[in-house]
Formats: structure tokens, C-alpha cells, sequence
């Protein structure tokens, strides 16, 4: 049986009022990778500090060293 390949939303490339982007990570099941880093993508886990934020409310640190992204749905 084949696995079905899934396709993502780049959460910075969505106009700032869309609704993904006004969603906490954790409840859209976001996941991260470092810009410079290919050490792969990283599921926002419910502890982390950014996990009840949106992708608007986080930092330039965060926006300018990572790429976000949630499943598309």
C-alpha cells in the first residue's frame, strides 16, 4: 500500500489576516525548520513556549530563523 504524500501551508507566504496564521501553533499541528539548518522539520509539541502563540504573535528571532508550516487541509 502506497503512503499518501501530504502537502503544507508555508504559514509566511498566507496574507497576515488569515486564520491559519491567527491560530495557535499547536492546535493547526504546525511544524518548524532552522532556515540555515537542515536537520529537518520539528512538530510544535503542546509544551513548548510557542505552542499557544500564533505565527503572528512570535518574535522576529523566530521569523527570521525559521520557516513554519502546517498541513494542508
Amino acid at each position: 500500500m502506497e503512503k499518501k504524500q501530504v502537502e503544507y501551508v508555508i504559514l509566511e507566504e498566507l496574507p497576515p489576516d488569515h486564520i491559519l496564521r491567527n491560530s495557535a501553533l499547536a492546535a493547526i499541528e504546525a511544524s518548524y525548520a532552522y532556515r540555515e539548518n537542515a536537520a529537518g522539520w520539528r512538530k510544535v509539541a503542546p509544551s513548548f513556549g510557542i505552542a499557544k502563540k500564533t505565527f503572528n504573535q512570535l518574535g522576529d528571532v523566530w521569523i527570521s530563523t525559521s520557516v513554519f508550516r502546517v498541513p494542508k487541509r
